[in-house]
């Protein structure tokens, strides 16, 4: 039904060649690990950038440690493999990567610092060092804590909404493209397949990105988009909860048939502990089939993360051994202005509150959804049904997708109760 003319379509310096020999079951990461370093060694220079050792490898580049002796920081260097770095097309999806990257100021976002020239005529992308390594890495050292994942999951969400408001579609997200910064914030990395929104809506199909993370819809030659995004992000949720991915397939056809039929596994934790019911719906959501099933976007996981079961997130100040507060309203467009933040936390509050007076209603214990350290009182007004309408925004285009991130958000809320 039109697989193989998926398969031959693959994009060759982004599909990884394990996969793309038929191992799908195979870490999609550990194959780039045989790209061919670029022409520099440790104590190359790049104007005032020094290279050190290699960090790690992807489909169509090498990064290495670095060091700016101009600012006295370290830094990551991402070079062009060797057999692309004459390639313009190439060259052009790094200096792409770097400035998607670029026009997003979010703490969640690797930043990028320079695209510099090397001296065979190279390119290469200085940005941020993340000290903490990748959450890849990670995965592959056991069970991460669930207090780990709900921070991490929060930090994606944030990172991930900027991009979606900023018009960016990420393409790639996946455990490797993640990264860990000082005070262990997590940060989105490697934009090189990224595209505007405009343009995916306009037609830019076929299966660019890493096999286990691509969308069903894609699959089925359908265009990126926010909600593809979002797939790849509940299945990066699933692997921090359960160390495995969801779907996986003896070769690729068998794995995008099983992505297809989107039969998900029990979410089970190899230390016996459980994870809250909200956050477990939350990832079943994201992993839907059905795109329009799926929360809309980067803001309406991270306003759905906001009012789940996890810990509270501080929003006056920075809890003691924590990363920096995140919120809804600070998730995007913090640059503009105080205004539009009260806004969005005023709105994001009402529905956490609604959220959990439908919790006390509800007759089934697994159903509830009541955010810490919020009481409601219980209605003594019988209600036969509730409808959730489309939300409108008073308060400028900057918060307009508070509109589609509620719906999603207060919907599922209700099922079990009887009353939609």
């Amino acid at each position: 039904d039109g697989a193989p003319a998926f398969l031959d379509g693959f994009h060759a310096d982004v599909v990884h060649p394990a996969l793309a020999q038929g191992e799908a079951n195979a870490d999609p990461d550990s194959a780039a690990e045989t790209v061919p370093p670029p022409s520099v060694a440790p104590g190359d220079r790049i104007r005032h950038f020094v290279v050190h050792e290699r960090l790690g490898s992807g489909g169509a580049g090498v990064v290495y440690r670095g060091r700016d002796t101009l600012l006295a920081r370290d830094v990551a260097i991402k070079f062009l493999a060797p057999s692309l770095s004459r390639d313009s097309a190439a060259r052009a999806r790094l200096v792409r990567e770097a400035q998607a990257a670029s026009r997003l100021d979010d703490p969640h976002v690797c930043p990028i610092y320079a695209v510099e020239s090397t001296v065979d005529g190279g390119l290469c992308i200085v940005m941020a060092y993340c000290a903490g390594g990748t959450l890849r890495e990670r995965l592959r050292g056991g069970v991460i804590p669930l207090a780990e994942i709900n921070r991490v999951a929060q930090h994606l969400a944030h990172g991930l909404a900027s991009a979606h408001h900023a018009g960016i579609v990420h393409g790639d997200i996946k455990p490797a493209n993640v990264g860990f910064g000082e005070g262990e914030v997590a940060r989105l990395l490697d934009f090189g397949v990224a595209v505007h929104a405009h343009e995916a809506a306009g037609g830019t199909r076929g299966l660019s990105g890493t096999l286990p993370y691509l969308a069903p819809e894609l699959w089925r030659g359908e265009t990126r988009g926010p909600r593809t995004d979002v797939w790849a992000l509940g299945v990066t949720f699933f692997e921090m909860v359960t160390g495995r991915r969801p779907y996986t397939g003896a070769d690729p056809a068998a794995l995008r048939e099983a992505i297809l039929v989107g039969e998900l596994p029990p979410m089970l934790r190899a230390d016996g502990t459980s994870i809250a019911p909200p956050l477990e719906s939350l990832i079943r959501r994201m992993l839907s089939t059905d795109p329009a099933a799926r929360p809309a976007d980067g803001a309406a996981v991270l306003a759905a993360l906001a009012s789940s079961a996890a810990p509270p997130l501080a929003i006056n100040g920075i809890t003691p051994g924590s990363t920096p507060p995140i919120d809804a309203a600070h998730a995007i467009g913090a640059r503009h202005g105080s205004r539009n933040r009260r806004i969005a936390l005023n709105v994001v509050g009402a529905a956490a509150l609604a959220l959990a007076g439908v919790a006390m209603m509800s007759s089934t214990p697994q159903d509830a959804v009541s955010p810490p350290a919020i009481e409601v009182a219980r209605t003594s007004l019988p209600l036969s049904s509730i409808a959730v309408l489309p939300f409108t925004t008073r308060g400028g285009r900057n918060i307009e997708y508070l509109a589609d991130g509620m719906v999603d958000l207060l919907t599922p809320a209700f099922d079990g109760t009887g009353l939609v």
